[in-house]
C-alpha cells in the first residue's frame, strides 16, 4: 500500500546469537536462505550495531550495502532504488532489523514518514518477540517439570520397589517384562493391599506409553448411571445436565494406559 517492496525481517537467533531473515516479501527461499549478518557488517549490520534508523538514498552508489541476498544483482534491480532499516527494539534490546526497498525519490520528507511509520511496525515487532520468547521459556519450563516428574514417578514404579521375593511374585516380575513392551490387555487379579495398583504402574512406565497418560479408574466409587459418561464421555446436549462436552477415560488415556481398578465391581 506504500509502494515499499522487498521488505525484510532479520532477528537474532535465540540459542545461536546470528541474525538472519526471519520474514521477507519480494525475495525467493534461495534468497532468503543467503540474508546472515553480523553486527557492524554493511547498512544491517551498522542498524543492529547503533540501534539508529538508517536511509541508502540509492543503493547503487553505497558501498556500505552489500547485497547480501544477491536480490539485486542486476543492474535493472539496483538503479534508482532507496533502502531503509530501522531497529527492532523492546526495552533497549535491539532484536533485529525491519527493512524495505523504495523507489527512489528527492523527497525527503517522505524517507521519513516511511521511517516513522517502519519504526511504529518495529516496535509492534519487538513487543511480539519479547511476548513469544516468554512463550517459549515457560513453555520450555513445563517440559523440563514435567521430564523431571516422569523421572521421578517412573523411578518410583520399578519393579524393585515392589516387596516380595518368592518364587510366585517372581513369575509376576517376569511376566510384567514381556508384557510391558505389548499392547495387550492385562488383567491383575489380588487380594486388596497385594499391590495391583503398582504392578499396573509398572506395567505403564516401564512401556514404550510411559511419556503418555496413566489414567486410573475407581469402578466401585462411579454410580452405576455415570459409569457409561465417564468412560465413554458426552456430547454437550445428550441429556439433562450435559452443559458441555466430556472426553471419556478411553480417550484421556489414548496413547497411554487405562487402569480399571475394581473391575468386578460393574455390573454385567
Amino acid at each position: 500500500m506504500l509502494g515499499l517492496n522487498r521488505g525484510t525481517l532479520v532477528l537474532r537467533d535465540r540459542d545461536s546469537g546470528d541474525y538472519s531473515i526471519w520474514a521477507a516479501y519480494g525475495l525467493t527461499d534461495s534468497e532468503i536462505e543467503r540474508g546472515r549478518y553480523t553486527v557492524g557488517e554493511g547498512v544491517t549490520g551498522k542498524v543492529l550495531a547503533t540501534g539508529q534508523p538508517l536511509v541508502v538514498p540509492d543503493i547503487g552508489k553505497e558501498p556500505l550495502f552489500l547485497n547480501r541476498t544477491k536480490a539485486r544483482s542486476n543492474d535493472n534491480t539496483r538503479r534508482n532504488v532507496a533502502f531503509l532499516s530501522v531497529p527492532v527494539t523492546v526495552q533497549g534490546e535491539i532484536l533485529g532489523v525491519l527493512s524495505a526497498d523504495r523507489i527512489f525519490s528527492d523527497d525527503q520528507a517522505g524517507y521519513q514518514e516511511d521511517i516513522r511509520f517502519m519504526t511504529v511496525l518495529a516496535s509492534l515487532i519487538g513487543q511480539a518477540c519479547k511476548l513469544s520468547k516468554a512463550v517459549e521459556q515457560g513453555r520450555q519450563a513445563l517440559e523440563r517439570e514435567k521430564e523431571e516428574l516422569r523421572s521421578e514417578v517412573k523411578g518410583r514404579y520399578r519393579l524393585s520397589d515392589v516387596a516380595g521375593g518368592s518364587r510366585k511374585m517372581q513369575e509376576v516380575y517376569g511376566t510384567v517384562e514381556r508384557v510391558a513392551p505389548t499392547r495387550s490387555t492385562v488383567l491383575i487379579r489380588g487380594e486388596s493391599g497385594t499391590g495391583k495398583e503398582l504392578i499396573a504402574r509398572a506395567l505403564h512406565y516401564n512401556s514404550p506409553r510411559a511419556a503418555a497418560a496413566f489414567i486410573r479408574v475407581s469402578c466401585a466409587a462411579l454410580p452405576q448411571n455415570l459409569l457409561e459418561s465417564e468412560l465413554f464421555g458426552h456430547e454437550r446436549g445428550a441429556f439433562t445436565g450435559a452443559s458441555e462436552m466430556r472426553r471419556g477415560r478411553f480417550e484421556l488415556a489414548d496413547g497411554g494406559t487405562l487402569f480399571l481398578d475394581e473391575i468386578g465391581d460393574i455390573d454385567l
